[in-house]
């Protein structure tokens, strides 16, 4: 222990001393009657290192007796005072009244502040870009099910394949399902009337169900225009039409070219409808 050779730890003891005269008192502060041990410690310190450092040296001169003032108070001084303290006891109640009365007639002010409604946040609308249908509907253009074109005032998706439909069947291939949900909510960004067009091929058709090729593609124009009026916010926009066989993309010379012919257009405007103004 330090304290057993203090003469050689000398210089350690005194800084020990002096952080402990400074407040320091370790774990002392935390354990049970740590601060009369500590008081120990620090006598005990004191003495190793007056054994050391020997006395300290006396003073060179005794300071003098404190001077007693024997002269009293004047009165004018006593005024002074009491004068002082009223004038500081009569400022601290006039601030207290006018901060009560100020607290008073601004409590109504800030009640009706703090009434008032809360402004409704703006969500910025969000609007229609083809480039962001074009990224929707994208599984379906890798498959060549749809087909997305734009003009100048509107845009037109396609839905071609030769499984778009069963043969004079009105009954829409589940495939496509998903990718006219997705459409529906991008209609949702436009304004205007939304047509729905059957297209067929040349071959003609007399069916039961069916008398011709106009009538098979109206009930196909349908039929994708129902789940497009699920989605809609406002499905009177919908308008079904069909052109039958009379408005062929390609020659109808081969299986492959009527199936092309095949097909349902969506077209739908990209510029506001002024068609009610």
């Amino acid at each position: 222990m330090l304290l057993q050779q203090p003469s050689k730890h000398i210089d350690l003891l005194e800084l020990f001393y002096f952080c402990l005269l400074l407040g320091f008192g370790g774990r002392y502060r935390l354990i049970d009657n740590g601060l009369a041990q500590l008081e120990t410690l620090i006598q005990r310190l004191a003495i190793r290192l007056r054994q050391v450092r020997g006395e300290y040296p006396a003073a060179l001169s005794a300071l003098p007796p404190p001077a007693i003032n024997t002269h009293q108070p004047s009165r004018l001084s006593r005024f002074l005072v009491f004068f002082t303290l009223s004038g500081t006891l009569m400022t601290g109640l006039l601030y207290i009244g006018l901060n009560i009365r100020l607290n008073q007639q601004t409590e109504p002010v800030l009640t009706s502040i703090y009434d008032l409604p809360l402004p409704e946040a703006t969500i910025p609308a969000e609007s229609f870009s083809v480039a962001h249908l074009q990224q929707v509907l994208q599984p379906a253009i890798e498959q060549q099910d749809i087909t997305i074109s734009q003009n100048a005032d509107h845009v037109s998706v396609t839905l071609q394949g030769g499984d778009l439909f069963a043969s004079a069947s009105a009954t829409l291939n589940p495939r496509y399902q998903a990718p006219l949900q997705a459409l529906a909510k991008q209609l949702n960004l436009t304004t205007g009337k939304i047509i729905v067009r059957g297209h067929s091929d040349n071959l003609p058709i007399h069916t039961h169900a069916y008398s011709s090729n106009y009538a098979l593609s109206l009930a196909r124009a349908e039929t994708v225009a129902q789940p497009l009026r699920t989605g809609l916010l406002q499905p009177q926009r919908l308008q079904v039409e069909s052109a039958g066989a009379e408005a062929p993309l390609v020659p109808n010379i081969n299986a492959k070219n009527r199936a092309l012919n095949r097909r349902i257009e969506i077209i739908f405007n990209t510029t506001p409808d002024n068609s009610d103004q």
